[in-house]
């Protein structure tokens, strides 16, 4: 069984005990990153415009070198280099 789970749906959020409980053998959760995303874009783009600058929430971003390591981008680099 698959659950489709969105927020601000009709479904209260599950967690994957009362999932499983349920007989659920995989949820997805298809817009929850990108809500998240678009807060955080939202707040950056408010302190560009207040601020004129998005200095005070570089705390906050993720560097090149994390985002490389979360999609394995020189792993994948070298694969393609060395075949």
């Amino acid at each position: 069984m698959l659950a489709n789970l969105t927020e601000f749906g009709l479904t209260p959020p599950f967690g994957r005990a009362a999932l499983a409980e349920a007989g659920v053998d995989m949820a997805l959760y298809p817009l929850s990153a990108s809500r998240a995303m678009a807060r955080a874009a939202e707040k950056v783009l408010a302190a560009i415009r207040e601020q004129g600058t998005q200095a005070d929430l570089i705390p906050e971003m993720m560097t090149r070198v994390e985002l490389y390591d979360l999609l394995g981008y020189e792993a994948q680099e070298r694969k393609q280099r060395h075949g």
